[in-house]
């Protein structure tokens, strides 16, 4: 930590002041001294600090449990104050969309300072690591996956897989139905017989629905769809259009008429590695 920030931070109390029975009586109802309530805010403060740039996180480890001891933090506040500082160091280092190394590493340190597990990153702040591997392919950043299902061509790299759900534009038609001849007596014995319409089906709009469900794989050259019923492949020399939405990625291809529409739980970060591995084969 620096000086400036060192001295301009209270101390920490060694204990609380507040003694004998009324304060017995306060920490079992849950209430908090003076003191303790300063520690807390100071707690929160320390762990907000490390997401500033030049932080001192040794330091700043040893101190926010110092600060977290002498408050009498518990799990559910301690949890709520290290989110919140985490995810006040990523939106710090990506504001820019783009992770180095460098602040990656910093990232790194303030989980590990803040005591966060990788458990507790993967249950409470998957929004914060999603923001992380977008920037991170944004910057050119793509690692090789340590498993994957797809049977890589030789010396193909793949680098991240996805379940993934094909999307179909379905018709709707509904029946209209026609109307029934009218006959008409000119003469005894004789009448006449106007034409009749039969029903039929008309389009009246269309409709998204899932066609099949399979695994999305982004490698070095391409992107593979290998699906229950069907399979498609995108290699990135031929791949002319990619529409983003909200759920959804459509891919389109020169050598294929028709694009192909897949439904993901978080289609921008595929969008960004299929434009990270283009841009870097191209």
């Amino acid at each position: 930590m620096t000086d400036s920030l060192e001295g301009a931070l209270p101390a920490i109390p060694a204990q609380p002041a507040t003694s004998g029975f009324a304060a017995k009586l306060k920490r079992a109802l849950g209430m908090r001294s003076a003191d303790e309530k300063q520690a807390v805010a100071l707690f929160r403060e320390l762990a907000l600090a490390t997401a500033q740039p030049g932080a001192d996180i040794e330091a700043l480890t040893q101190q926010i449990e110092q600060a977290s001891i002498a408050g009498r933090v518990d799990e559910k506040q301690r949890q709520k104050v290290q989110l919140e500082a985490f995810r006040a160091a990523v939106a710090l280092i990506v504001a820019d969309d783009l992770v180095t190394e460098d602040e990656e590493e910093i990232i790194n340190g303030t989980a590990e300072a803040l005591g966060i597990s990788n458990e507790m990153l993967n249950q409470k702040a998957m929004p914060e690591l999603y923001s992380i591997m977008i920037a991170r392919a944004n910057a050119g950043r793509l690692e090789p996956a340590k498993e994957h299902e797809l049977m890589a061509q030789p010396g193909e790299v793949v680098y991240f897989e996805a379940v993934a759900t094909l999307l179909k534009e379905v018709v709707i038609k509904e029946y209209r139905g026609g109307y029934a001849g009218v006959s008409f007596k000119v003469a005894k014995g004789v009448r006449i017989n106007t034409g009749q319409t039969r029903g039929r089906m008309v389009p009246v709009g269309t409709q998204i629905q899932p066609a099949d469900a399979g695994i999305f794989s982004i490698t070095d050259r391409r992107a593979v769809y290998a699906g229950q019923r069907k399979t498609f492949e995108f290699k990135y020399d031929k791949l002319v259009g990619v529409h983003l939405y909200d759920d959804a990625l459509t891919l389109q291809v020169s050598n294929r008429q028709t694009p192909s529409t897949f439904e993901f739980d978080r289609p921008d970060v595929i969008a960004a590695l299929i434009n990270s591995a283009a841009t870097k084969t191209g």
